[in-house]
């Protein structure tokens, strides 16, 4: 049983943010096999990989194959058709369109144009005559050229930019909304953020006194750094940061109205789920959790506490994010 696991753990598999769909016809690897030689062939292979999705298609003809492959690339489509005897040879052009799709510095057009099967020159014919002669020597097969070797693509860096709406408990009385814009650089696994939002109005009025108490609202900024988990369409950012802003109290009903403002602020642990329909385009939810720093009270002439930001606090956001510039390595 040990021995079978170890075996399990040693077999290649496809590098992530690849996926290889294989269906085939009669007489064709299965599509377990066909991904093993796939991931063998890229077991040497080092440096960031491209995201691609690669469907390749066999079906059977009067003297052979037929393979349809679709490739998925971010912003663009490549689709190729290849006929050969062997189903072998099909196997052996999948896995020449994975090697090529996946690296980040190959243009999609040398997909399009690329050979995928090796050009192999009919044997020659030796007459058959019943006489002695020596030996021929066998002509030198020239070595292939090697293939080139791509030089190393440096990390490169993303800008995101994301609107969010939410609901905030534990900072104003009650349950107050917001609205934020947040803007941001990102690299494969973290990103870094900064943002604003606005606190929307609520009003609070003192026990028994309907009539009497203040309006509160606030701005505030925030400053986030991101570890960033996921897989294909789906990110994890788990973030860590901190708020700080100004809440104003605008009285009203008493004798005596002021505005009041105090300074706010906390320091925040945020997880969150971003979906990615497109390349370019998520929708996203996080959960801002906030322990008090700076907590504002406020109270009016001759009345007791009339609101103190609690110690801890609740953010419930969800918004749409637009990615821009390069895609990280």
């Amino acid at each position: 049983m040990i021995g079978a696991l170890a075996l399990g753990f040693a077999l290649a598999a496809l590098p992530e943010g690849v996926e290889l769909t294989w269906t085939g016809a009669r007489g064709c690897p299965d599509a377990a096999d066909v991904e093993r030689r796939v991931a063998e062939r890229l077991r040497g292979r080092e440096g960031p990989v491209r995201a691609s999705v690669v469907v390749a298609v066999v079906s059977g003809t009067g003297g052979g194959y037929a393979l349809s492959l679709d490739v998925t690339l971010p912003g663009e489509s490549v689709h190729r058709e290849l006929e050969a005897a062997e189903c072998g040879v099909l196997v052996d052009a999948t896995a020449i369109v994975v090697g090529i799709a996946v690296e980040p510095q190959i243009s999609a057009q040398a997909l399009r144009t690329a050979t995928l099967t090796p050009s192999v020159p009919e044997p020659a014919v030796v007459p058959d005559v019943a006489v002695e002669r020596a030996p021929l020597e066998r002509a030198a097969t020239p070595e292939p050229e090697p293939e080139p070797v791509p030089e190393p693509v440096r990390r490169r860096v993303g800008g995101v930019v994301s609107l969010r709406g939410a609901g905030v408990l534990g900072v104003l009385p009650g349950v107050a909304g917001s609205a934020g814009l947040r803007v941001g650089v990102r690299g494969r696994r973290w990103r870094a953020e900064l943002g604003g939002d606005r606190t929307f109005a609520v009003r609070h009025a003192f026990a028994g006194e309907p009539s009497v108490g203040a309006e509160f609202s606030m701005w505030s900024g925030a400053v986030r750094g991101c570890g960033v988990l996921g897989k294909n369409a789906l990110e994890f950012p788990l973030c860590a940061g901190v708020d700080a802003g100004l809440m104003r109290a605008d009285g009203f009903g008493g004798d005596i109205n002021r505005s009041v403002v105090e300074p706010w602020a906390a320091a925040v642990v945020a997880p969150g789920l971003v979906w990615m329909p497109h390349p370019n385009v998520g929708l996203g939810v996080a959960l801002d959790a906030f322990v008090g720093l700076a907590r504002p009270s406020f109270s009016g002439e001759a009345r007791p506490l009339l609101h103190r930001a609690f110690p801890v606090g609740l953010r419930l956001a969800g918004g749409l994010e637009v990615r821009f510039g390069p895609e990280p390595g």
